[in-house]
C-alpha cells in the first residue's frame, strides 16, 4: 500500500495546501493532474462539483485543517508529557536497581549472620547475665531500705514505749533476745 499522510491529502483535496513534501497514493496524483479548483458561482470546477457544494467542501476542507492542526498540537503536548514520564519512568528503574543492589547485600549479611548465630547467642547470653546482676543488686538495695525502715520503726517504738515494754518484758522473757535483734541490724 503506498504512503499517505494527513497533509498529502488535504492538498489534494482541495484544502488550498500547496505544500506536497510527503508521498502521494496513485489516486491523489490522478486528482492532482486535473485543473486547479475555482471557487465561482458562474462556472462549475472541472470536477463537476456545483459551485454551492464546492464551497461546503472547501468549508470542511478548511474545518477539518483546523481540526487537524488542533489535534497535531494536542498529539505534540501527549507526545512531550509521553518523555517526561519516560525519563521520570527511567529514574525510577534506576533507583529501583540501585535498591535491588543494596537488597542483594542485606541478603548476603542476613546468610552471614544466619550461619554464624554463636556470636549472637554469646552476647545475648552476657546480655541477659548483666540483667540480672543489676535485678540481684536492686533486690539487695531494696532489701537494705525496708531493714533500715524497720530498725526506725523499732528504734521509735523502744523510744516511745521504752518504759512500758522494759518493765513487762524482763519479767516474762529473757531481756537477751532484744540484744540478739538489734545485732542483726
Amino acid at each position: 500500500m503506498p504512503n499517505v499522510t494527513r497533509n498529502s491529502v488535504k492538498s489534494s483535496a482541495g484544502a488550498g495546501a500547496s505544500k506536497m513534501s510527503e508521498p502521494v497514493s496513485a489516486s491523489c496524483v490522478s486528482q492532482k493532474a486535473s485543473p486547479p479548483y475555482e471557487d465561482t458561482e458562474e462556472s462549475e470546477p472541472a470536477w463537476g462539483i456545483p459551485g454551492e457544494l464546492a464551497k461546503e467542501l472547501a468549508r470542511l476542507s478548511a474545518l477539518i485543517v483546523e481540526k487537524s492542526d488542533v489535534h497535531d498540537k494536542k498529539l505534540e503536548e501527549i507526545r512531550i508529557s509521553t518523555s517526561a514520564t519516560e525519563s521520570k519512568l527511567a529514574d525510577i528503574v534506576n533507583r529501583i536497581g540501585q535498591v535491588e543492589n543494596r537488597l542483594c547485600f542485606l541478603e548476603d549479611e542476613h546468610e552471614r549472620q544466619k550461619a554464624n548465630p554463636a556470636a549472637t547467642v554469646d552476647e545475648v547470653a552476657v546480655l541477659q547475665q548483666k540483667l540480672d546482676d543489676m535485678e540481684n543488686r536492686e533486690r539487695r538495695n531494696n532489701f537494705n531500705i525496708l531493714r533500715v525502715f524497720f530498725l526506725f520503726c523499732f528504734v521509735f517504738c523502744l523510744f516511745c514505749f521504752g518504759g512500758f515494754f522494759f518493765r513487762w518484758i524482763p519479767k516474762y522473757w529473757n531481756s537477751s533476745w532484744l540484744l540478739v535483734l538489734l545485732m542483726e541490724f
